[in-house]
């Protein structure tokens, strides 16, 4: 069920283009990405359940979320890359 509902979230609150910025409505914005990514271990949890920790400051928070965003648009990035070469070698052949 919360698989499902990180989806839907996912699908209202699209990642924007670079990173969040320290400011609060930037964190807001991160806090609402990361509560529909997936969590990297356990299916039941989301990313800001692994990364968010009450005492530490907010911009440590900001900033591991950044860099898990980074880590995901350079994935996406390659994986589209990566369909761009096979549809190129396919029409070679």
């Amino acid at each position: 069920m919360k698989h499902f509902l990180s989806k839907l979230l996912n699908f209202f609150f699209p990642s924007p283009k670079g990173e969040f910025p320290a400011t609060p409505k930037g964190f807001r914005e991160a806090q609402k990405w990361a509560q529909s990514q997936p969590h990297s271990v356990s299916e039941n949890l989301t990313l800001w359940e692994e990364l968010y920790e009450n005492h530490m400051d907010g911009y440590w928070t900001l900033a591991k979320i950044n860099e898990q965003k980074r880590i995901a648009d350079n994935y996406k990035e390659v994986k589209t890359h990566r369909k761009s070469v096979k549809k190129i070698l396919q029409k070679k052949d």
